[in-house]
């Protein structure tokens, strides 16, 4: 008896979470991301989610894009920081080649208009941005910010 009330609760909790906490999102329940978009609110969900696992979206939930919008997301103020957080390591490495699609995704970000004086910009600035190999993102941002300021105000509006 203990078994077959544990599965209704369960069943009913999830059921209650679908049809309800899910109603206001514009993704179903296998998340927002690339898989939201191509799979739609309805669509096979098992799919959506093995689209979302390809990498989308954890870049989808960063900038608020493909229906990662909700309230409880990251905010505008916000972006910027938690982009350069989940891809520091790849943004270092880019920044000190001069280009990258990771790096030309932070250029859109910052609302910079040319994707490639914005890499060389930073490249001219790579030891001032990473002064360390595990700079924290907070100053990586800071570093960033500043250089544009000071050497890339006239391409870049954020």
């Amino acid at each position: 008896m203990t078994k077959r009330f544990a599965y209704l609760t369960f069943t009913a909790i999830t059921l209650l979470a679908h049809c309800c906490w899910g109603a206001s999102r514009p993704y179903g329940s296998g998340g927002c991301g690339l898989g939201s978009l191509v799979m739609g609110k309805d669509g096979n969900q098992v799919l959506a989610m093995t689209l979302n696992a390809t990498g989308t979206q954890t870049f989808a939930i960063s900038s608020g894009t493909s229906n990662c919008i909700d309230g409880g997301l990251i905010k505008k103020k916000k972006q910027v920081r938690a982009f350069i957080e989940i891809n520091n390591q790849k943004l270092a490495s880019e920044i000190s080649k001069g280009r990258g699609e990771t790096v030309s995704s932070l250029s859109r970000l910052l609302d910079c208009q040319d994707d490639q004086a914005f890499a060389l910009g930073l490249h001219r600035h790579y030891s001032t941005i990473f002064p360390t190999e595990n700079t924290p993102a907070a100053e990586v941002e800071h570093a960033i910010r500043s250089v544009i300021k000071i050497d890339l105000a006239q391409i870049c509006l954020g």
